[in-house]
């Protein structure tokens, strides 16, 4: 609902003052866009989908899954500032030559974080949209676009089949129209020309029968001597690129190959997929020592 609807029908048991306190616009950076409020009446948010504040957002989100530092939280709204940013995608494409990445970073920092972005670049198509942090997308890219090497061949299919493509990709029920397919659905529709416009700043990965490729999940902290997890994925992928790609997933889905487990309390992924086993599954449960190992044998295996 928007704001300005709320405070318009004026119901009756708030507080004095408290319609005149809800902004009915964004105030960000002089955004101006309608301001909504959650069903639950907890909290407010912008419609634009390109607010400042949530490209600042999504780019921190992109960094952090990446593994890129030296950047805070303030340095994030200053970069989308300073390029007039509207899709943070377009942070690949940052060069030295273009000056400063802000105006309060200085230039040592903004070297730093080129060269932490260029050899983090490469992705599957499916890690491409992941990483752009779209809204309802996180969970789901994997099973929408795995098998896609090109963005356009992929929109393609998933317009002409709409809603019920996204479903069957999803494993949802035909019958019924899933609230979570409309919703990913719409978050396609809505940043696909973020994601067409920013392809070429990337380099796609493209599949073929000469490497290795496997679907991971990482189940809390990593141990072994790995402080994040992001220095971790960093270790895996710098094994062997040529011969070796690990794909990171957030959730412990079916189709992963392994389940990195530092062998403590069990997580929800680790139970996840002991349960699978037990019913017949075969995913492997290895710590980050033994992962590692097994992947550098089965590289050796191919050499």
């Amino acid at each position: 609902m928007l704001v300005k609807e709320f405070v318009d029908k004026r119901v009756d048991g708030f507080p004095s003052g408290f319609y005149e306190s809800l902004p009915t616009v964004c105030l960000e950076d002089d955004c101006g866009y309608p301001t909504e409020m959650y069903e639950t009446l907890t909290g407010l948010r912008c419609s634009n989908p390109r607010c400042p504040a949530k490209i600042a957002q999504r780019l921190e989100a992109m960094f952090t899954s990446l593994g890129i530092k030296g950047v805070g939280e303030v340095g994030f709204r200053a970069i989308v500032s300073a390029w007039n940013l509207r899709n943070p995608l377009f942070i690949f494409a940052y060069e030295p030559d273009d000056g400063l990445l802000a105006p309060t970073i200085n230039e040592t920092t903004s070297r730093s974080v080129y060269e932490q972005l260029q050899k983090k670049k490469s992705f599957t198509l499916a890690e491409y949209v992941r990483i752009a942090n779209l809204p309802h997308i996180q969970t789901s890219s994997g099973a929408i676009f795995d098998k896609f090497d090109d963005i356009n061949k992929a929109y393609e299919e998933i317009e002409r089949g709409g809603i019920q493509y996204i479903q069957s990709r999803l494993g949802v029920n035909k019958d019924e129209t899933s609230l979570r397919a409309i919703k990913v659905f719409d978050s396609l529709m809505t940043y696909k020309q973020d994601l067409i416009e920013a392809f070429d700043c990337v380099d796609i990965i493209r599949k073929n029968g000469g490497m290795l490729n496997f679907k991971v999940c990482v189940s809390q902290a990593v141990e072994c001597g790995f402080k994040t997890k992001a220095e971790f994925y960093n270790a895996v992928n710098s094994i062997a690129p040529d011969k070796l790609y690990v794909e990171f997933l957030g959730s412990a889905t079916k189709d992963i190959d392994y389940l990195v487990w530092a062998g403590t309390t069990p997580s929800r992924k680790v139970n996840t997929v002991k349960k699978r086993n037990e019913n017949g599954g075969n995913t492997p449960i290895l710590n980050a020592t033994e992962f590692i190992a097994e992947m550098k044998r089965l590289v050796d295996g191919i050499s």
